[in-house]
């Protein structure tokens, strides 16, 4: 199997990169790559709070408006008792 010019180029780019690091760049390297898994995980777990706190928030918004809409609902009721109660014989 051939591998396309610009592939070979590339992995031989690489391959001069890695052949011509020191075990001291190596082991900087892994530091990093280290850091960066870590902060992976943490902001992994982050987002999993967060969807978890937002779905909680679209609950208990869900609730308060049906709260909302029952409170409304009594007012009305409550406002047309009173409109009847002016005026009993219309």
């Amino acid at each position: 199997m051939r591998l396309p010019c610009t592939e070979v180029y590339s992995f031989y780019r690489y391959f001069r990169i890695w052949y011509s690091m020191s075990n001291q760049d190596f082991l900087a390297l892994e530091v990093k790559i280290d850091a960066l898994i870590k902060e992976y995980k943490r902001l992994e777990q982050e987002k999993h709070l967060l969807q978890a706190e937002r779905a909680a928030w679209k609950a208990e918004r869900a609730r308060l408006i049906k709260q909302n809409e029952l409170a409304r609902s009594r007012v009305e009721t409550m406002i047309e008792r009173l409109k009847a109660m002016e005026h009993p014989n219309d």
